[in-house]
């Protein structure tokens, strides 16, 4: 493998530009002395020494070096550093005396107009399945001018823990390099660049990693996270969705964290430019993981969004993005788990206090109401209801279900009756009811009780009664039925676009049969199996949402991969994008409201 870049070894690229970052560090922490950009520790900060915080002076110095040796005097590179230079000098400044962040704000956009206006680097065509967006030249100059200032202030807030940012930057940089070396541009400005800009920030990391001796500063986070969008631009302008997929989520971490902060003191009804400790690290040092292991857990995620970023570009798209989802919602989970959105919301807390007994009045009774039994089969409980012209009325709950008995009164007193039994469907129920101390054996889907009791009606040779989902999907489930389970008796097939649905249990009652299978829908399935429940003297009632979809063979359900893992939600969505809004307001924010309970419970 040719390991050259413009004629230059690799190797000596890396090495110059570590020396030279290392040595320069020297200098800047004597700069940083003499000048006064001391970062005196307080409340908000995590050292608790005075540190001298020029460091970003080094890792430019390292990259001037860098490039006058290996780099090429064009148009375009000598707008790079222009623009650099303004973002180092306004953190320099800022490090020295805090400027206002107005007139801050003002510079970025002035760097990065430079950039994008004289050296012509900004999106032009991004490519995604077929679909081309091709944009004026001045909306694709303003988004590219947005992408650099966003990534500046990225990494700026980021930048509160030893080695964090530092190490956050030298991942993106190899990422960026690595990728760039697989896409055969060896001879691209972008390749250059990330290898000097790897090896100035490796060699200032080396004073930095913790326990650090000199901060960056915001010269230092400006001007890494200002290379970062610009050799982004450089490298993926003119290829297809990868444009903004690959840089948006290496950068990940940062961006969650930016947009965290922004929500946490909007909710607190303070100025998005506040500064606070409640960031992702902060929240794992509360964790007691220590400021070197909390590094290294971060740097970890990274390397694993900066991993499926590669195997991005060089191998199936569709699995990695894939990959890229689950890595969001592994860091999404992570982030819920640390409390960063709501930490220290005094606000919110005295809610969650107020509240508390309402909350528990619903949602403690509704688990324990859950079939939760180990060692017993509810599919056993199934069979001998069937055996004995036992009544039963089965609502497969996931935590929608839960959210909405808490609005709905009726809603919980049909939970809540006697002739209901509840069953776990979705695994954010299991996983909610362990966490609330419930030791429930696993979920038990609608689709899967709706098949086991086709397959007991065919044994037992009993009567069927199906109603909702479209008409193609009815008649296909009666030919299904037809087909693979010949003793069952189907005697009602009713599409769910009839207008008068009382009239169907009218009918249905008549029929007197064993089993009845609901598809309309939650609520609408399980209100009006229980608005007729006492006419019937027996039967299996079950409300099966979307099953017949599966079983009649008109959708594929997910693969088994999926189904075994509990992820059949992320299937889902990956099918039907649109589900995501549902699944935050009721799986996300479920979440939220148990461990609100369990906190709650505690404080009793």
């Amino acid at each position: 493998m040719n390991l050259e870049v413009n004629g230059y070894s690799i190797y000596f690229i890396l090495l110059v530009t570590i020396l030279s970052s290392y040595v320069l560090t020297f200098l800047a922490k004597n700069i940083a002395k003499h000048v006064g950009a001391i970062d005196v520790p307080n409340e908000r900060k995590v050292h608790s020494v005075p540190m001298p915080r020029c460091g970003g002076l080094a890792i430019f110095g390292g990259f001037i070096i860098g490039y006058m040796i290996y780099g090429d005097p064009t148009v375009q590179m000598l707008s790079i550093l222009l623009g650099a230079f303004i973002m180092v000098l306004v953190g320099f400044i800022d490090d020295i005396n805090p400027i206002r962040a107005r007139t801050k704000f003002f510079f970025q956009i002035l760097a990065a107009g430079i950039v994008v206006i004289y050296g012509s680097t900004y999106f032009h065509e991004i490519t995604f399945l077929g679909w081309n967006l091709n944009l004026p030249v001045w909306a694709s100059m303003i988004l590219s001018i947005l992408f650099i200032v966003s990534a500046a202030n990225a990494i700026n807030l980021i930048d509160g823990m030893d080695g964090l940012a530092a190490g956050i930057s030298a991942i993106n940089f190899g990422t960026i390099a690595i990728i760039a070396f697989i896409m055969n541009k060896i001879g691209g400005l972008d390749i250059i660049l990330s290898l000097i800009m790897l090896g100035s920030t490796l060699g200032f990391l080396g004073h930095n990693f913790p326990p650090a001796k000199i901060f960056m500063g915001d010269s230092g986070s400006l001007f890494l996270g200002f290379m970062i969008a610009v050799i982004s631009l450089l490298g993926f302008k003119m290829t297809t969705i990868t444009s903004l997929v690959v840089p948006l989520l290496i950068l990940a971490i940062p961006i969650f964290d930016t947009l965290f902060a922004i929500l946490r003191r909007l909710l607190k009804g303070e100025s998005i430019g506040k500064p606070d400790k409640e960031h992702f690290h902060h929240q794992l040092l509360k964790m007691k993981f220590g400021t070197r292991k909390t590094v290294i857990v971060i740097y970890f995620i990274n390397i694993l969004f900066s991993m499926v970023s590669i195997f991005y570009v060089i191998g199936d798209n569709q699995q990695a993005i894939i990959l890229y989802v689950c890595l969001m919602i592994m860091l999404l989970f992570l982030v819920l788990k640390t409390d960063i959105l709501f930490a220290h919301h005094n606000e919110e807390k005295e809610r969650v206090r107020m509240n508390k007994e309402v909350i528990d009045k619903t949602l403690i009774p509704l688990f324990d109401k859950t079939y939760i039994k180990k060692g017993e089969h509810f599919y056993n409980k199934l069979k001998s209801a069937l055996k004995n012209k036992k009544k039963m009325f089965v609502v497969t709950a996931n935590p929608e279900a839960f959210m909405l008995a808490q609005k709905d009164e009726r809603y919980f007193e049909m939970l809540q009756d006697s002739e209901t039994v509840i069953v776990p469907d979705g695994i954010g129920l299991v996983k909610a009811g362990h966490i609330l101390g419930y030791d429930i054996a696993e979920r038990i889907p609608g689709v899967d009780i709706a098949e086991v009791l086709l397959k007991y009606s065919n044994e037992l040779k009993l009567k069927v009664y199906l109603f909702g989902s479209k008409k193609e999907v009815i008649d296909k489930m009666s030919e299904m039925i037809h087909d693979k389970y010949p003793k069952v008796k189907l005697v009602g097939a009713q599409d769910g676009y009839v207008e008068d649905k009382d009239s169907v249990f009218e009918h249905m009652e008549k029929m007197s049969p064993d089993v009845v299978l609901v598809a309309l829908g939650m609520p609408l399935q399980e209100e009006l199996i229980y608005k007729h429940l006492n006419k019937f003297k027996k039967g299996i009632f079950v409300g099966v949402g979307g099953s017949f979809d599966v079983l009649s063979g008109m959708k594929k359900r997910a693969p088994k991969i999926f189904i075994k893992l509990n992820l059949e939600w992320l299937y889902r969505i990956m099918k039907e994008p649109k589900r995501l809004k549902r699944f935050w307001d009721n799986n996300v924010k479920f979440i939220f409201k148990v461990k609100k309970v369990k906190k709650a419970n505690k404080d009793k």
